[in-house]
């Protein structure tokens, strides 16, 4: 949304969208880039080098272009020091109904063992069809400072390759491992993906392959 009447600024990281094919990439971006032209400015959430966010907010478009750092609404805080208690965190997030079924593959894949897991599920209220195994401490919902807190006591998150939530990992200054299982047939969460992969304790899954492997992962 933007008006020739006043100066107009979209805040975004996605000025080079990514698809699987050349042609359609090209179009998608003609198109895209089209509609950013009519803006003065483009803040873009990450920093100069575009090391979150990639080629995706790498273009030769004439607009201003700004970087205005990591956004987060996590709050900055020091990690504290106390020894992580959690194993896994899996946070569940994304657009209905790809996040219900991607919680209920999770539960339905989940046993009983000596592992403490701990779902974040972002939703108010929970309805889940699947039971909750005893060994996992389900969460509906939780406020900012409590999301943080659970990130420091984990020793490995499990969740979507989503460019807010790689925000807030890198935001927390999170040294644990990280599992990024990517929402099938999303060119920016497959491309995000590989590219946090190569930080170091970030591991980049198809479903596929995480349902198989979950959870017995192979970390090393």
């Amino acid at each position: 949304m933007y008006s020739p009447k006043v100066k107009s600024i979209l805040i975004t990281h996605q000025i080079n969208i990514q698809s699987r094919y050349l042609l359609s990439r090209k179009l998608v971006n003609y198109f895209n880039h089209k509609f950013i032209k009519a803006f003065d400015e483009i803040w873009i959430p990450d920093n100069h080098e575009s090391t979150h966010s990639g080629v995706l907010s790498i273009s030769h478009i004439a607009t201003t272009k700004k970087f205005i750092g990591i956004q987060s609404i996590l709050p900055a805080s020091e990690k504290k020091q106390e020894a992580p208690s959690i194993d896994y965190l899996i946070i569940i997030s994304g657009p209905e109904p790809a996040r219900s079924i991607f919680e209920k593959k999770i539960l339905h894949n989940l046993r009983q063992n000596d592992i403490s897991i701990t779902i974040l599920g972002g939703k108010l209220n929970h309805s889940s069809e699947v039971s909750i195994p005893s060994n996992v401490h389900y969460i509906p919902f939780a406020d900012h400072e409590k999301i943080a807190a659970l990130i420091y006591k984990s020793k490995t998150i499990i969740c979507r390759a989503g460019y807010s939530t790689l925000m807030d990992i890198a935001h927390m200054n999170y040294d644990g491992n990280v599992i990024l299982v990517a929402t099938k047939g999303q060119t920016e969460q497959e491309y995000l993906a590989l590219l946090h992969s190569s930080k170091p304790n970030h591991l980049a899954m198809s479903e596929k392959k995480f349902f198989t492997e979950f959870p017995n992962l192979k970390l090393a």
